[in-house]
């Protein structure tokens, strides 16, 4: 039995995510993540269990490698509209953001999209083979864009 199976029947027996990531040995951020995709999925477990452990890890492992980065694009694609709002009188962080999390509800919660519009911007994007630093100043108005790549 995969360690994804096992965390599943776990969680709908009503077990704890702490005492799920002890029997399963699997860390607890572990444990959520793969809850999280099942309760989005909405498949039941009778379903899931009739996969082979190869379909099953296959369909647990591809959504979560593309999520970061459309959440990053979908920011990035916004951030010119975000510095115009903020110049404003009167327009906070946090209506801004109450309008960006309405038109994307999968996006960043609010203390993440404080932490990202905040002038100058550094953001870190990681994945296994590279580290790219974006990073904005909004004031200075020349070229605001900057992105270089570390190995």
């Amino acid at each position: 039995m995969t360690k994804i199976r096992s965390i599943l029947r776990l969680y709908t027996q009503g077990v704890s995510k702490k005492t799920i990531s002890e029997k399963a040995g699997a860390t607890r951020n572990t444990v959520k993540k793969y809850i999280r995709h099942y309760i989005a999925m909405n498949i039941p477990l009778e379903e899931l269990d009739q996969m082979s452990d190869t379909e099953l890890e296959q369909l647990f492992s591809i959504k979560e490698q593309n999520e970061p980065q459309k959440r990053m694009n979908d920011l990035l694609d916004i951030f010119p509209e975000i510095e115009k709002a903020l110049k404003r009188k009167g327009v906070t962080k946090e209506s801004v953001w109450r309008k960006y999390f309405e038109a994307h509800p999968d996006g960043y919660r609010e203390t993440q999209f404080r932490v990202m519009s905040v002038s100058p911007i550094i953001c870190v994007i990681a994945d296994s083979k590279s580290v790219l630093s974006i990073k904005a100043d909004m004031a200075s108005g020349t070229e605001p864009w900057h992105v270089s790549s570390k190995l």
